[in-house]
This record gives C-alpha cells, structure tokens and sequence, in this order.
C-alpha cells in the first residue's frame, strides 16, 4: 500500500471562494434582523414597557450578531487556509514535475 495524499489544488481553491461567500453572508445577516425588527421597536412605546422590549430585542441581537461574526471570522480563515494549501500543493507538483524533467535528462 502506497502512503500518498492526493490534493486538486483546483478544488481546494473553488472551495475556499465558496467559504468566503459563506463569510460574506455571515456579515450581511445581522444588518437584515436589525432592519426587519426596527418596526417592532416603535410600536412599543417609550414607557418601561417599550424599553424593556427593546433591551431584550437588543440583547438577542446581539448574541446572533456575535454567533454570525464568530462563523464568519471562521469560514474567513478557513477560506484562506484552504487557499494557501491549494497554493502550496500546486507549487509542490510543480516542483515535482520540474525535478523529474531535470532526473530523466
């Protein structure tokens, strides 16, 4: 059995723009909540009752808003690692074939 790793560095630099749009919808996300939820903020008025609502509002925001930025700062570096392998694999089979060229003459 051959121990061998077999890498498309063309996939794996496909995959890293997929993990960067995932990271650029992440971001987007906690802008559309804000505005989807910005009506229901008036309606309550700006008695304790209102206030209350809004503070609980907020906090949930909030915590989505941490919970989306902290996927997004992960497929980001994810993204750019599997960018840096496809990097790296292709050097390697470049040099690979560079190296056999120069064996073989």
């Amino acid at each position: 059995m051959e121990d061998q790793l077999y890498a498309n560095p063309a996939g794996l630099a496909n995959d890293s723009q997929l993990f960067s749009d995932i990271a650029t919808g992440a971001e987007s996300i906690p802008r559309w909540v804000d505005s989807e939820l910005a009506p229901l903020n008036d309606g309550w008025g700006d008695d304790a009752a209102g206030q209350a609502f809004r503070k609980q509002i907020t906090d949930s925001t909030g915590a989505l808003a941490a919970l989306l930025f902290g996927a997004r700062d992960f497929f980001e570096s994810s993204g750019g690692h599997l960018r840096d392998a496809a990097t790296a694999f292709r050097q390697s089979d470049e040099m690979a074939g560079e190296l056999a060229r120069r064996l073989i003459r």
